[in-house]
């Protein structure tokens, strides 16, 4: 799906403090994925339990952003709850200003792989009336 030229990525994750494994997994199978289509991560931002309306992980990634000169070419948001995502959606404008491509990910989303990023990748273009553009 993505080409030999290295990338610049990042990722988000928002989980319960008590399941602490399935997240880590989710996110050491983000970053294999990442690592294995030529994506550095440079950063990883999380947000841990469901009390903290705002969200101080997803705050700190924006400013992140803001602070770039140059575009990140992929963020990866992965969360169990429907409502963080909503969440996320929220805010996506103003991300996709500074992210090229965008991956949301939900809970029950089973393993990463190509398939399931260029199926994401379409529904968010669809959902958002985007144009995600996949690098071949």
């Amino acid at each position: 799906m993505f080409n030999s030229e290295t990338k610049t990525g990042l990722m988000y994750t928002h989980r319960i403090a008590n399941q602490s494994n399935l997240y880590l997994e989710k996110e050491t199978e983000i970053e294999r994925f990442m690592n294995a289509n030529h994506i550095t991560v440079s950063r990883k931002f999380r947000d841990i339990g469901n009390a903290n309306l705002k969200r101080p992980g997803l705050s700190e990634l924006i400013k992140y952003l803001v602070g770039q000169e140059n575009k990140i070419d992929l963020a990866v948001f992965y969360s169990f709850h429907e409502l963080e995502r909503d969440r996320i959606q929220v805010v996506m404008p103003r991300i996709r200003k500074y992210v090229t491509d965008i991956i949301v990910l939900s809970g029950n989303s089973g393993p990463l792989n190509s398939e399931l990023i260029h199926h994401t990748l379409q529904q968010n273009e669809e959902r958002l009336g985007i144009r995600n553009k996949a690098v071949n």
